[in-house]
């Protein structure tokens, strides 16, 4: 698994209140296209950093 399959956020909708761990690319593609389910436009506030799991 490269890095870019490890969830790197915790993004929740401000106006559905979805929450989802999200990749990097994920991140991209909702401030891009907005929440999947509700559609509403997400800002970086939507976002708070996960703590990735350290490779051994």
């Amino acid at each position: 698994m490269n890095s870019d399959d490890t969830a790197a956020y915790t993004f929740v909708c401000p106006a559905c209140g979805e929450s989802l761990a999200v990749t990097d690319a994920m991140r991209a593609a909702l401030l891009r296209e907005g929440c999947v389910l509700c559609g509403t436009a997400v800002t970086d506030a939507a976002f708070t950093a996960s703590q990735r799991a350290e490779t051994p």
